[in-house]
């Protein structure tokens, strides 16, 4: 069988990243054996040699591993079928005497979040919020990830085509609802009520009706039957995140759970759990939604979704998505896994749709304090109703102009990728519905399937 070989300096080919980006590149670009690799000449005459950082040969990618300060232009690579795209590229990656670009080093970076990460090193957790970074939001629109590992197919096949196997043409959408609310409270009717200010004042389309009907007016969120029905109309099943009040320590975090958790207790409410309990013996998916302090704290979590698994009954809870898109690189992810959660969906921007890891795919996440692959599997959320709708404030066409650009990006690259629609946006009051119903005819009309997290726990990923 033909391989892949790259031959490279010492000091790369005993770093972490290194093997890490070879291993999850490889997959991407559907090569039909590992790729290996070494300081010398291949001991196997017949395997392609590609040299990384060492100009040995004509087929060679410059090393140039770093990002300095972030700033990124735009390169444009030949990504095979998917025809030329330009990708943006760290300008330290590029080689002045060549012109050429460390692609190796750029898919690391785009894969493992490495700007965020050094954020966080220095200034602590975005939170999920895309703002906190610098540079141009446009790295997030389209998994360039992804589209760098086409490039680097392409590379090969223009010097063995027998290297590769077919590329996967099968695109999967996993259709997340988080519960966050199941009645019209007080404390809904005051949350819902002032981020509605707040986004009509930021956009400009302050609307004193859309507010007061939110405070004032009366309205059912009790909608788990009414979900059902449309998912099954279309022969689908989705994934119903379910939040546990957590034990709290303290006035400040009491008070936070308060402004920012949920306020139902699946404890305290009879009518929620036989529903559930429904859900998932007609085939629905029931993950944990951590609480709002739990995003780095392994023991809440397992506290969390042990008590969900009592009260259910339903057998063994393996995904999440942490509440408010709590997450830190250095600590969520391994949290996660300690407490028995398999498959994570909180890779998403609150404010921002699009690829925060550049990857449409189900993937191990890289640790970057341990230099090693994660244990758990992550899979990349791409679009959630309130960016539409209140961060970006969108009308109509401008909504299903943006998830269709999303979904025809994760058919290109032949990806998947996750989707929140919360469940009580489905009421009157919000009427999101529309959306949703335009999103599960854009996956019949493109031929995309739909998914459960828990389909990928006995397999592990899709190809990572």
């Amino acid at each position: 069988m033909s391989r892949v070989y790259i031959q490279t300096h010492p000091k790369i080919l005993g770093a972490p990243w290194f093997s890490y980006t070879l291993d999850l590149i490889g997959k991407i670009a559907g090569l039909a054996a590992p790729i290996q690799a070494g300081t010398h000449a291949s001991p196997d005459a017949e395997a392609v040699t590609l040299c990384y950082g060492t100009e040995a040969s004509a087929f060679f990618i410059p090393a140039k591993t770093g990002i300095g300060n972030g700033e990124m232009i735009p390169h444009d690579f030949d990504c095979g079928p998917a025809g030329q795209v330009s990708v943006p590229i760290y300008t330290e990656t590029v080689d002045g005497s060549s012109g050429t670009v460390d692609l190796l080093y750029n898919f690391f970076a785009y894969v493992s979040c490495l700007e965020e990460f050094e954020h966080e090193k220095s200034r602590g957790p975005i939170q999920s919020y895309a703002f906190r970074l610098k540079g141009n939001t446009a790295r997030f629109e389209r998994p360039f990830a992804q589209y760098l590992g086409l490039a680097f197919r392409r590379l090969l096949e223009k010097h063995n085509p027998k290297l590769l196997d077919p590329l996967n043409s099968r695109s999967t959408i996993y259709l997340t609802h988080d519960v966050d609310v199941i009645g019209k409270t007080m404390r809904t009717r005051l949350k819902e009520s002032a981020f509605r200010l707040y986004s009509g004042l930021r956009s400009g389309r302050f609307a004193a009706k859309w507010i007061l009907t939110m405070l004032l007016g009366a309205d059912d969120y009790f909608l788990f039957d009414k979900i059902a029905k449309i998912e099954e109309r279309h022969g689908i099943r989705s994934s119903f995140n379910i939040f546990i009040q957590p034990t709290h320590k303290g006035i400040g975090e009491r008070l936070r759970s308060m402004i920012f958790d949920p306020s139902y207790d699946l404890a305290d409410i009879k009518d929620l759990i036989p529903v559930l309990r429904g859900l998932h013996a007609q085939g629905f998916e029931i993950g944990a939604h951590f609480a709002f302090d739990s995003w780095q704290n392994s023991h809440r979590m397992g506290q969390e979704k042990r008590k969900l698994q009592d009260l259910l009954d339903c057998g063994r809870v393996v995904s999440c998505r942490q509440h408010w898109l709590r997450f830190s690189l250095a600590e969520t992810w391994a949290a996660q896994w300690q407490s028995g959660i398999e498959v994570d969906t909180t890779l998403c921007f609150n404010d921002l749709p699009g690829f925060r890891a550049g990857l449409a795919m189900p993937f191990h996440p890289y640790d970057h304090i341990n230099q090693r692959r994660h244990h758990i599997l992550a899979i990349p959320t791409i679009v959630m109703d309130s960016h539409l709708h209140y961060y970006q404030s969108m009308n109509l066409e401008q909504r299903r102009e943006s998830l269709r650009s999303l979904l025809d990006e994760v058919r290109a690259v032949g990806g998947s990728a996750a989707m929140i629609w919360h469940s009580h946006v489905f009421s009157q009051d919000h009427g999101w519905e529309t959306d949703y119903l335009y999103v599960l005819s854009l996956l019949r009309e493109m031929g995309i399937h739909s998914g459960l997290p828990r389909d990928l726990c006995d397999r592990k990923a899709g190809g990572a």
